[in-house]
């Protein structure tokens, strides 16, 4: 029996829609025994559902779908993220750059020719 807490984005579900399974493209939870499942019929059209606990028993999960994770390096993401910060700021005129609690002025950009 598949239970509420089962269906995840990218999960293909039968049950749902009368004619044929759907895709789920998100889950949003409404206390903790009813979901609001919004998803693709098989013509493409995005519907939404509301899915309660009497719902699971006719649920069936065709396919699972994809848990997001991140396996990449943290240093990596927190550079990029700085750097994209760094030049919104530059190019919005923003006076200061404040990256981990630090505050750059504008001069300091301005003397590392990026400004």
């Amino acid at each position: 029996m598949v239970r509420l807490e089962d269906i995840s984005r990218g999960a293909i579900v039968e049950g749902v829609s009368p004619n044929s399974a759907v895709t789920v493209m998100d889950v949003q939870w409404h206390g903790s025994d009813v979901v609001e499942l919004t998803y693709k019929d098989s013509a493409g059209r995005a519907q939404n559902v509301l899915l309660y606990r009497y719902n699971e028993p006719q649920l069936r999960i065709v396919e699972r779908g994809q848990q997001w994770n991140f396996q990449a390096d943290g240093s990596l993401l927190r550079f990029g993220v700085d750097s994209a910060t760094s030049f919104l700021m530059m190019t919005t005129g923003t006076s200061s750059i404040y990256c981990y609690k630090k505050v750059l002025p504008a001069t300091a950009i301005a003397s590392t020719g990026f400004a």
